[in-house]
């Protein structure tokens, strides 16, 4: 009994004479028998009816392949192994090949995976050429084959042939029928078309009178509206004309405004620089005022450990009065202020002689003239920090005023368009450029203000310095 298990064409690498591709026809078939089973592979040329290999693998004979090539399967799964190789070299992208290599009475069949150094041989069928029994049997199977594919050929030949003889009466029938139709239809269009043409003639005779009537019309209607335009033209014309040249004298003003404004701009510039100079310079002050507070601390603390011996030297500080006089015009030179205030030196080295139990008292008043001094100097290192703020406030407005400056050169390119904001620019400007010389103002009043604290200070400090010097003397 006999099954078949694969039968299909595949493209194989046949070595004959020479080295070609070609498509050969594989079979598989399963015989088995009440007490054996085989396997016979044949091979076959779909053009070549002499080219026939076949080879019957039984148990033993797969024994001894299995021994000769060390397969690792056995004879039940070596048929479905077989075809999947065949599949194998039959996808799309093969990753193996067969190879047949012909010779004069074998043919070996393998399945090989080419590789980039040797390719590796995963089955060899050495295959026999058939004898003259089974290749006459096979040329019968195909000749039989042969005429049966005929055969079914002819007869598909000749039902066609049929149809197309009946489906050509009809459609010889169809065109008869389609011509007289035509004929008919022609005659009948004929007339239709001369009296659809005498109509259409009428029409357009009529047409051609309405437009003649609707051009003179409309030459006397476009005559009027023409003359119209004109004057309403030339009036338009000499309205633009008009406002171009106000506009061009707004822009000769704006100009002119924006130059005085970059001028005020360059102004205030300079004031700034000259006020950070006078703050630099109240800074310097200042520093030079701590020192001499921190100076005039550590004197205040000597002074109090030397208020006990002034008591003791009290009457002999009188002797010295003269030579106390001559110390003071020759510390003139110090004190800017001192010819001022030598009179009130003199009553107090007076009052010194005559009251000595004063100078306790004279003490007290000195240490809170030192906390004044104290006091003033904070106030004066917070207005030097407000006057930084308002330094910092003035630059932010001056870089404000330059973007707006940036803005109305923009906005003077689109005058003729944007000529209502260009007004509310140059009137923010003005209000903020009044703003900030207001600001101005009002720094320039409290650096005055401040020079003359500082001033004050400074004859504050003096006149303590004298006093603790002749209290010291």
């Amino acid at each position: 009994m006999t099954e078949i298990l694969y039968s299909n064409t595949v493209n194989v690498l046949l070595s004959r004479e020479q080295v070609v591709r070609h498509w050969l026809k594989l079979e598989i078939e399963k015989n088995f028998t009440v007490h054996e089973k085989s396997y016979r592979i044949r091979l076959t040329d779909p053009t070549d009816f002499f080219f026939l290999y076949t080879k019957t693998i039984a148990e033993a004979d797969y024994n001894l392949l299995k021994a000769e090539q060390q397969l690792s399967i056995d004879f039940h799964t070596f048929p479905s192994i077989l075809i999947e190789l065949i599949n194998e070299t039959t996808d799309s992208s093969p990753s193996k090949r067969i190879e047949v290599t012909c010779h004069t009475l074998r043919a070996n069949l393998s399945i090989v995976e080419p590789r980039k150094i040797r390719n590796i041989t995963e089955l060899n069928l050495e295959l026999l050429p058939a004898d003259d029994s089974e290749q006459k049997v096979y040329l019968a199977s195909s000749l039989k084959q042969l005429q049966t594919e005929s055969a079914e050929s002819n007869h598909r030949n000749e039902t066609k042939i049929d149809q197309l003889q009946k489906q050509l009466s009809e459609t010889t029938k169809r065109l008869e029928d389609i011509n007289n139709e035509l004929e008919s239809l022609k005659i009948r269009g004929e007339g239709k078309t001369e009296e659809i043409r005498l109509e259409y003639e009428a029409k357009i005779n009529e047409e051609k009178r309405k437009a003649l009537r609707a051009e003179q019309d409309a030459r006397v209607d476009f005559d009027a509206k023409k003359g119209a335009l004109e004057t309403a033209f030339d009036s338009e014309r000499r309205r633009f004309e008009l406002k171009i040249s106000d506009l061009e004298n707004v822009k000769e003003e704006l100009s002119q405004k924006k130059i005085r404004a970059e001028n005020t701009v360059r102004e205030q510039k300079i004031r700034i620089d000259q006020l950070t100079h006078e703050q630099s310079r109240i800074k310097h002050e200042n520093q030079k005022t701590e020192k001499h507070k921190n100076e005039l601390d550590k004197k205040a603390q000597s002074r109090e450990e030397q208020l006990f011996t002034l008591k003791s030297e009290l009457a002999s500080k009188t002797l010295e009065i003269n030579e106390l006089k001559t110390n003071i015009s020759r510390m003139s030179y110090q004190t800017r202020t001192a010819e001022d205030q030598q009179a009130s030196k003199d009553e107090k080295l007076q009052q010194i002689q005559a009251h000595s139990h004063k100078l306790e008292r004279d003490n007290e008043v000195l240490v809170a003239d030192l906390a004044k001094a104290n006091e003033i100097i904070g106030r004066k290192m917070d207005e030097s920090k407000n006057l930084k703020d308002k330094y910092r406030r003035n630059s932010e407005i001056i870089k404000k005023q330059e973007k707006l400056l940036t803005d109305k050169d923009s906005d003077i390119k689109k005058l003729a368009t944007k000529l209502r904001q260009d007004g509310e620019v140059k009137q923010k400007l003005e209000a903020k450029q009044a703003e900030t010389s207001g600001e101005l103002e009002t720094v320039r009043e409290k650096l005055q203000a401040a020079i003359n604290k500082n001033s004050q200070d400074d004859k504050v400090i003096q006149y303590l310095s004298r006093v603790y010097l002749f209290s010291h003397l």
